[in-house]
């Protein structure tokens, strides 16, 4: 017999989660090679940095789609965490007492901000680098 599973758990309204990715085709009027990734990326790494000086939830939150997912890895707490959905991940980084700051980009070629397609989802990948009290990160 295999141990049970909860009715629910953080963040999920039903274990294990149900979700659909959000549609993240492009519109057919944009087009592919007037996007600039690194433009899109900088601006929202911008925004998040803001939101998260000024501790702001509404503006922090507006940042992740409904089905975002945020994986802590030992960074904003000493545990390994994964929060679901905006309201778990701004309660999860807003309420971290690291100091979480000097968000920057990564420009290298391996991990720079690019435009990536599988199938029909398009989608902007990039990889940035932070700074807590205790010492460097870097994410994806």
């Amino acid at each position: 017999m295999s141990p049970s599973m909860p009715a629910t758990a953080e963040g999920f309204a039903t274990y294990p989660p149900r979700t659909a990715l959000p549609p993240l085709c492009l519109d057919a009027s944009t087009a592919r090679e007037r996007i600039n990734a690194s433009e899109v990326v900088n601006k929202w790494i911008a925004a998040l940095s803001e939101a998260i000086d000024k501790k702001c939830v509404a503006a922090f939150e507006s940042l992740f789609v409904q089905e975002s997912w945020w994986r802590d890895l030992v960074a904003l707490t000493w545990n390994v965490a994964s929060k679901y959905g905006p309201p778990a991940i701004s309660a999860h980084v807003l309420g971290s007492t690291t100091g979480l700051g000097e968000v920057t980009a990564v420009q290298t070629p391996l991990l720079g901000p690019r435009l990536e397609q599988l199938g029909p989802a398009v989608f902007i990948q990039a990889g940035f680098t932070f700074m807590t009290k205790f010492g460097s990160g870097r994410g994806s």
